[in-house]
């Protein structure tokens, strides 16, 4: 389960010494740690809560004298060195190629770890945060989140609701006394170790160490959204595809299929014209859908975001992805955007969402959501047109070259035509990858001496 919260920080930290580390470990973090039976019994949490996880990178755990075999070589090369691969824009000089990541990713001698602190209180957070400039580490990089002001606090930047189609885990995201019933039916329901390491669905449980059971890979990534760049291109190109109705309403309507949802979250695929209220107010109804592969793209573009990191009946069988799903959560920084920017179509004040991933594998979860699902123009397969790649989180590394992405399906009228992006909407401003201990594994050697 995700952490409750209306705030939610992002604090990098190098460790500096390890054996000052440890005790500090020991007494500031640990009786503070955020267990699952903490998030799957708890029914409420008032304005005092506070949530905390944390995660190391492959450099830590070995100076800890537990990297082992956790059987990940993204995990131990970091994500710096997968940039290019994923698709994140860099530049090459002297036959090296770097990513055009903010500096604090890069300038640092590393990166240790990652406390993930949430709460309710603006306060409670922020006194938390200083509490946590541990002797023997050093502070990387403190990335402040929250929520959007209402009535958009469930949707990011670009004003879409998300949170919705997170695959489940019985007895874990549901089936708990804090979560009795599946929130949004028609998630995919995975066996806990495609999520956890040490169960069923962990592709590597014979072969990891015992500490690794109940631990999982956390993947970070700091991604700039350009939203006034985003409605700019709406506007532009949806009165074209859309010249019967308002400019507005055809801009909406182009984003709708770009992301496969409404604005609300009604999902183009169950209402294809215009956002119903039914719908998206019915818990019930909002993601109990497939794909119905008779209607083509004239309901729902194959490239759209919501149908390349759900593919749901566009694979066949349809657990065989089951393998590949993580769960996933993002959460908004920077402010709303401003009227300046919206009548320049362009970005002044840097916005953007953290995204945080968790799985049992690197290579088989997040990578391949981007590198093989957002970045490859022949996902979801076998399709009689070729999908084009995901317009949101697609990317082809090359932007700055004039090699853009594309899709088709936007024209519902025209399914085949194609449509290209000259412009990114979201921008990869770095990340790293960590593995995030059991209770019990932390207990057993990050607080030991």
């Amino acid at each position: 389960p995700g952490l409750p919260k209306t705030f939610q920080y992002f604090y990098y930290f190098q460790i500096t010494t390890f054996y000052f580390f440890h005790g500090a470990f020991d007494r500031h973090v640990l009786p503070h740690i955020t267990t699952a039976l903490d998030l799957t019994t708890a029914t409420d949490h008032d304005e005092n809560f506070l949530g905390l996880n944390v995660g190391f990178t492959a450099r830590a755990m070995y100076h800890f004298g537990k990297l082992g075999n956790l059987n990940d070589a993204s995990y131990i090369s970091g994500q710096m060195q997968d940039a290019k691969s994923l698709g994140d824009a860099g530049t090459t000089q002297h036959n090296a190629w770097t990513p055009q990541w903010d500096s604090s990713f890069m300038e640092h001698d590393g990166i240790d770890g990652v406390f993930i602190v949430t709460a309710f209180n603006e306060s409670r957070i922020e006194n938390f945060v200083r509490s946590l400039f541990l002797e023997g580490m050093l502070p990387v990089l403190l990335v402040k989140c929250k929520q959007r002001p209402d009535p958009w606090s469930r949707d990011d930047h670009f004003g879409y609701r998300g949170g919705i189609s997170n695959p489940q885990v019985e007895g874990v995201t549901y089936g708990t006394a804090a979560q009795p019933k599946m929130k949004y039916p028609g998630s995919p329901v995975v066996p806990m170790g495609v999520i956890v390491m040490g169960y069923e669905g962990d592709q590597e449980k014979k072969t990891r160490p015992d500490w690794a059971k109940d631990g999982a890979f956390m993947v970070t990534r700091k991604l700039d959204t350009l939203v006034p760049e985003f409605e700019s291109f709406l506007l532009e190109r949806g009165p074209k595809i859309f010249p019967d109705v308002s400019p507005q309403d055809a801009a909406d309507h182009l984003g709708a299929r770009l992301f496969g949802r409404w604005k609300d979250g009604t999902p183009t695929e169950l209402s294809p014209d215009r956002p119903d209220p039914s719908i998206s107010g019915d818990d019930s109804k909002v993601n109990n859908f497939t794909f119905d592969q008779s209607a083509g793209q004239s309901r729902c573009p194959f490239a759209a975001h919501i149908r390349k990191s759900n593919p749901r009946t566009d694979v066949y069988p349809v657990n065989s992805v089951y393998k590949n799903f993580i769960r996933r959560y993002i959460v908004t920084y920077g402010p709303e955007v401003t009227e300046e920017e919206r009548s320049q179509g362009r970005t002044i004040n840097t916005r953007g969402q953290h995204f945080v991933s968790y799985s049992s594998s690197i290579d088989r979860g997040f990578k391949q959501h981007q590198s093989a699902w957002f970045n490859q123009s022949m996902f979801p397969p076998d399709k009689n047109i070729t999908p084009g790649m995901d317009p949101i989180l697609g990317q082809t590394g090359e932007e700055d070259e004039g090699v853009y992405r594309y899709m088709t399906g936007t024209n519902p009228h025209s399914e085949s035509r194609v449509m290209i992006f000259p412009d990114k909407f979201v921008n990869p401003r770095g990340g790293e990858y960590f593995f995030v201990p059991s209770i019990q594994t932390m207990y057993g050697f990050v607080t030991k001496i």
